[in-house]
């Protein structure tokens, strides 16, 4: 008898079911989320007559202690899209009831009766998946820093108009150093030319007396005024969410110093380069697979040469639409469902 293993994994506890070739449930669990669960797992999996060369297991991840363990122990995992889920869960259900039981259930069905249109999760090596973990972070960093950038603008678009036309871009450090100083129109008001330089300086801007003339020009530039208070307020917000940009932007370039040295010591890192005539900097773009907007960044000396762009247009030589093949330690994201596996 074949089983097929579900599991509606949550933050204290992961909800287990066993279905057999005919469809019936013939175990449902509880297991807890240490190493004690898992154990639990493997004695309920063995007790069915299961093991790790007949028992595919299904969950809604590819990133939790328990599917790493699943795959350390030679599991054949089968991370599916909780959209997929939901859809599937249908089929057993009209009354659209949600609960962590019938989950893991409805995702041992799904490897009972499709799994053939679902991806198995890639044997990637450690390395492959420390750059996975990297990539997926930086990019989610950028995503969070452009996000607080838009929360910025926002804000100041309310009281304080003439700074979004002196500091077009927000996330330069010159626009975060002169904000920090000067939140309000009443503090700009006070600024001199002098104080403007400083601060220019201090963002790394140089000594450049034109800059510092024009945003001073267009920080003073009349305009409609909130209440003191409220404008008092507002700058208070504005300190804060300028200092979130700042060390978000930190952030973001640190886990882009990590990937870049990371990927630099992978053993495949020029095999997609070697067969699209990719240099190193295309080829870790290929590894991050997003489109970034550029920000300010530095990389070590070391790893100089391994630096990823911001953004990810074809390199030259390919078409945009072109689609360039996988390494076979490619560190993919998990799958969509709804299709079958490459070949």
């Amino acid at each position: 008898m074949s089983i097929t293993c579900g599991i509606d994994w949550a933050e204290a506890h992961h909800d287990v079911a066993l279905i057999d070739e005919h469809g019936v449930a013939v175990a449902r669990s509880r297991i807890d989320t240490g190493a004690a669960g898992f154990s639990a797992l493997l004695a309920l999996i063995a007790e069915h007559g299961g093991g790790v060369d007949d028992t595919p297991v299904a969950v809604e991840t590819d990133k939790n202690l328990i599917v790493v363990a699943l795959v350390e122990a030679g599991f054949t995992v089968y991370p599916i899209n909780p959209r997929g889920v939901a859809r599937y869960r249908e089929r057993y259900g009209q009354a659209g009831a949600k609960s962590d039981p019938g989950d893991a259930t409805v995702l041992a069905h799904v490897l009972r009766t499709d799994r053939h249109m679902h991806r198995r999760l890639p044997a990637n090596t450690s390395q492959a998946s420390a750059i996975k973990v990297l990539a997926r972070q930086h990019q989610e960093a950028i995503w969070a820093l452009h996000q607080t950038v838009s929360r910025l603008r926002s804000v100041l678009l309310e009281f304080y108009p003439q700074a979004l036309q002196a500091f077009p871009n927000l996330q330069h450090h010159a626009a975060t150093t002169v904000l920090a100083a000067v939140p309000t129109p009443a503090a700009a008001g006070k600024l001199t030319r002098t104080r403007v330089a400083t601060l220019l300086r201090r963002s790394g801007r140089g000594n450049q007396a034109a800059l510092a003339e024009r945003i001073l020009t267009e920080l003073r530039v009349p305009s409609l005024r909130q209440p003191s208070c409220v404008e008092e307020a507002y700058g208070h917000t504005v300190q804060g969410l300028v200092g979130a940009v700042e060390a978000m932007r930190t952030a973001a370039d640190a886990l882009e110093k990590a990937l870049a040295c990371e990927f630099d010591q992978h053993p495949s890192r020029i095999c997609c380069g070697l067969f699209l005539g990719w240099d190193q900097s295309w080829q870790l773009a290929f590894w991050q697979k997003s489109v970034m907007t550029p920000h300010v960044s530095t990389i070590p000396k070391a790893c100089a040469h391994t630096r990823a762009p911001r953004r990810s247009p074809s390199p030259p030589g390919v078409r945009a639409t072109s689609r360039p093949a996988r390494c076979a330690t490619s560190a993919s994201p998990m799958p969509a469902t709804g299709g079958p596996s490459p070949p």
